[in-house]
């Protein structure tokens, strides 16, 4: 079986082997410290690798890089100690988080309610901003670039399906693990594709819910046929960016999306080592692969 990875967003500062090898130590350090199998080798794994393309067309992501944040937006920087997920390649081990109850002393405490309140603020706003598809476009044409011209460009948007294509096997099946903008790649891709049979869908972090995003994606929203197995979607407690799970109209499919709520990191909620280390996310894909 093929194992498919399609990451999300903000991911210029990697190539394609050193994002492969980024995930791979992330999941490895997971299944280590949970000790629930064997860890997987590189040559398991398969990067479909996109990001490069945003720089073809001179254009970049306007976001922090901690928070999946605009720059601009100022009136959300709250003034608390940082701890620092690497993302540089060459620092790609990630420590693994504590996903039990922690002991907090008073620093830790103040620094958790400050996350917690920044986080709570942040999915009432894209709760009250999803009843307002059109706004909420223009906030990702302005902000999200990548995302933008993935749902808007045709050129990006079939540059990005064909290096999915050079990832996919339509002599064997197929395990997807996506995140983030890569779940609305991965469902498009697959609508697109029915050749490409697939054991098993494993979605982390996916902006899906959302009402702008539902209204760029192929039509009719429906679970793609070639899916053999489950649809597993994981979506953090933390995470404002995939507030909603997948069990709401339109995605009342049969056979349903296997949703699960877990909880990743304060301080970076979406970014991938939260969801792709999490006990439950491990267990899935060792389970399935």
């Amino acid at each position: 079986m093929k194992i498919i990875l399609i990451h999300g967003m903000n991911q210029q500062q990697f190539n394609a082997a050193a994002l492969k090898q980024y995930w791979l130590d992330i999941l490895n350090q997971g299944i280590k410290s949970s000790k629930q199998g064997d860890q997987f080798k590189l040559d398991d794994l398969n990067m479909a690798f996109y990001a490069d393309l945003l720089e073809t067309y001179k254009l970049h992501n306007v976001l922090k890089s901690t928070r999946l944040l605009p720059q601009t937006w100022q009136f959300l920087n709250f003034n608390r100690p940082q701890t620092v997920l690497h993302d540089n390649p060459l620092h790609s081990t990630v420590c693994n988080p504590d996903f039990t109850q922690p002991t907090f002393n008073f620093s830790s405490h103040l620094s958790h309610y400050a996350y917690s309140l920044e986080d709570h603020i942040l999915k009432d706003f894209t709760q009250l901003i999803n009843h307002f598809p059109k706004l909420h476009g223009q906030l990702i044409h302005k902000f999200l670039i990548e995302t933008y011209m993935y749902l808007a460009n045709t050129d990006f948007n079939q540059k990005v399906h064909q290096r999915l294509y050079n990832c996919f096997d339509s002599q064997q099946q197929n395990l997807i693990i996506a995140h983030s903008l890569g779940t609305v790649i991965a469902y498009n891709f697959l609508r697109l594709n029915p050749q490409f049979k697939i054991h098993t869908l494993i979605t982390l972090g996916s902006p899906l819910a959302f009402r702008v995003i539902q209204e760029k994606i192929i039509p009719p929203i429906q679970r793609p046929s070639n899916i053999l197995g489950q649809w597993y979607n994981f979506y953090s407690a933390e995470d404002f960016l995939t507030a909603f799970p997948l069990q709401k109209a339109p995605f009342l499919f049969k056979p349903s999306i296997i949703n699960q709520m877990i909880h990743t990191f304060d301080q970076r909620p979406h970014h991938i080592a939260g969801y792709l280390q999490h006990p439950d996310v491990i267990q899935c894909i060792l389970n399935n692969r």
